[in-house]
């Protein structure tokens, strides 16, 4: 039984299927934002996570975050290099810059933030509603 359709006939080559390189770096950079970025210990992640809901530290529009209570500055600090560690490494897998990285996660920290979270845009201080 012979088919004028190509794509149905036996001997037919197969159509390629776009790359998903790029949905997959996508996904894999999701990935280390939620398990990595936060914090490398559970007592740290935990305190960020109660910084964050008492407002002592906000997210920023770079995908750093910003001490809005001197208090907090150490564990700002602390995050903040490991994700600036993080931010590099993808930006030479990816072949793009650290900032742009950066503002990549930050889009993501805002999509997974919780209701109250601030977040310093390039305009000013804003609680996610």
């Amino acid at each position: 039984m012979s088919s004028s359709n190509p794509v149905l006939s036996r001997g037919a080559a197969r159509p390629r299927l776009p790359s998903l390189a790029p949905f997959f770096a996508a996904f894999w950079m999701a990935m280390a934002l939620v398990v990595g970025l936060t914090a490398s210990t559970p007592a740290m992640a935990q305190s960020l996570k109660g910084e964050l809901a008492n407002g002592n530290v906000g997210e920023r529009w770079d995908g750093y975050l910003e001490a809005r209570n001197p208090s907090a500055q150490g564990l700002v600090n602390s995050v903040n290099a490991k994700r600036r560690a993080l931010y590099e490494k993808r930006a030479k897998e990816l072949n793009q810059s650290p900032a742009v990285v950066g503002q990549v996660y930050a889009k993501e920290l805002y999509e997974r933030a919780r209701s109250g979270t601030w977040f310093l845009r390039k305009s000013g201080w804003t609680q996610k509603p």
